[in-house]
């Protein structure tokens, strides 16, 4: 599958359980989440992460269709911002970090001090995925109204 394709589920999925987690039935909704594991299946050979990836999505579905509950469908951002979190702590332990590898996808060559700045730059992020996570699950468990998804508070 394309990398738009699964670009485009990933960005949509949010969306689409929100509106229809009062109106259809969670386990079909968990066909989105099933769709979504399986646009990695190109890359299974390619990474551990994507076999990681499509076995915990395809976990999350199995426990959906098993169980009925919307609880897991909500989840899935949460893991995506764990994931990421532990992909930028990561590239801190084994350089090159994350913002300087997706700089030299433009730039191969970069000057030392901007190495330095990207390293800042990757560390900023780690601190912003691991302060928005726990809001994140509890507002996908629940515990806080829709409208604080668009607060800052």
């Amino acid at each position: 599958m394309s990398i738009p394709l699964t670009a485009s589920i990933t960005l949509l999925y949010p969306l689409a359980i929100w509106l229809g987690h009062s109106t259809v039935e969670p386990r079909i909704l968990a066909g989105l989440l099933i769709v979504a594991g399986l646009t990695r299946l190109p890359t299974l050979k390619e990474s551990a992460g994507a076999r990681w990836w499509t076995g915990g999505t395809l976990l999350l579905s199995t426990v959906v269709i098993w169980s009925n509950l919307t609880l897991p469908l909500k989840l899935y951002p949460v893991l995506v911002n764990v994931a990421m979190l532990c992909v930028f702590s990561y590239s801190l332990i084994r350089p090159p970090c994350m913002v300087e590898r997706f700089a030299r996808l433009q730039e191969p060559e970069l000057p030392p001090h901007a190495v330095g700045y990207m390293r800042r730059v990757t560390q900023v992020w780690c601190f912003f995925l691991a302060s928005t996570a726990p809001s994140r699950s509890r507002r996908r468990s629940g515990h806080l109204p829709l409208s604080g998804c668009f607060t800052m508070g």
